[in-house]
């Protein structure tokens, strides 16, 4: 219990009076960790496609009184400078920026004839689309000598799966381009930026679907923001969970494809 509360106050006094990015805040994992960091007391820039469900996301912010302690900004991050043109436009400087989460993804089940299309989709989002953002935001950390980029991959990255491999392959991509970037970074003496690659199992979310064996390894999204955002406010360079689904991640990368 003691270590619970420490680490719980360590996450409020990390996070607490912070503004925070998070990119696909309109629903799952994304609307889940922007929900906790308001109750953190951070105040949160949520980057979500136009469309129905922003509406949507919107009229519920209103009804909770959230609007000002959850901004959104409308945003395809695939596309270069959307990030920063849609930022201008809701009134908030790239500099007011302390802590981004990069968390916009896409999965697309990908199999011959449509491999190609899906694929560009998919690394547009999850690769293209991850470092867009950082790069956006990185040179206003360098100037100050802070701030902090988390990204969320997946325990994905560490082998194929059927119809899987656009996603896993670019989480794969994604996770690879964060551990050099945080090396880049020690290597120019700019490591005050901090870099946390996170990568969990299975997240109740849409991408989940219900009543699976996959559901039933899964985590809920609140649960999982809770941990990630622990784990970035210990200054953990890589964040994987649960226990269990990593440790059976990590055999099942090491045994060879056919005995």
């Amino acid at each position: 219990y003691a270590i619970t509360a420490r680490s719980r106050r360590r996450e409020r006094e990390y996070f607490g009076g912070k503004t925070v990015l998070v990119t696909g805040a309109g629903r799952g994992l994304g609307l889940a960790l922007s929900l906790r960091l308001i109750s953190l007391g951070a105040k949160v820039v949520g980057v979500v496609r136009p469309g129905p469900a922003m509406d949507a996301l919107r009229g519920q912010l209103l009804d909770a009184r959230l609007e000002r302690s959850f901004m959104l900004a409308t945003a395809d991050v695939s596309k270069p400078d959307a990030l920063l043109t849609s930022l201008g436009e809701s009134g908030v400087e790239r500099e007011q920026i302390d802590v981004a989460i990069i968390n916009a993804g896409v999965k697309e089940e990908s199999a011959l004839p449509d491999m190609m299309k899906v694929l560009r989709r998919v690394f547009d989002v999850n690769v293209f689309g991850a470092m867009e953002t950082a790069s956006a935001l990185l040179p206003a950390f360098q100037r100050r000598g802070q701030g902090h980029l988390i990204f969320i991959s997946s325990q994905g990255r560490w082998h194929g799966m059927p119809a899987s491999g656009s996603y896993n392959a670019s989480k794969a991509a994604l996770s690879l381009l964060v551990e050099s970037l945080a090396m880049d970074l020690g290597e120019s003496g700019r490591r005050s930026v901090r870099i946390t690659g996170v990568e969990p199992g299975l997240i109740r979310t849409g991408m989940v679907a219900k009543g699976t064996l996959q559901d039933r390894l899964a985590v809920d999204a609140d649960e999982a923001a809770s941990r990630i955002l622990r784990c970035a406010a210990a200054n953990r360079g890589i964040c994987r969970f649960p226990p269990l689904f990593t440790l059976m991640t990590m055999v099942l990368a090491m045994l060879p494809q056919r005995l």
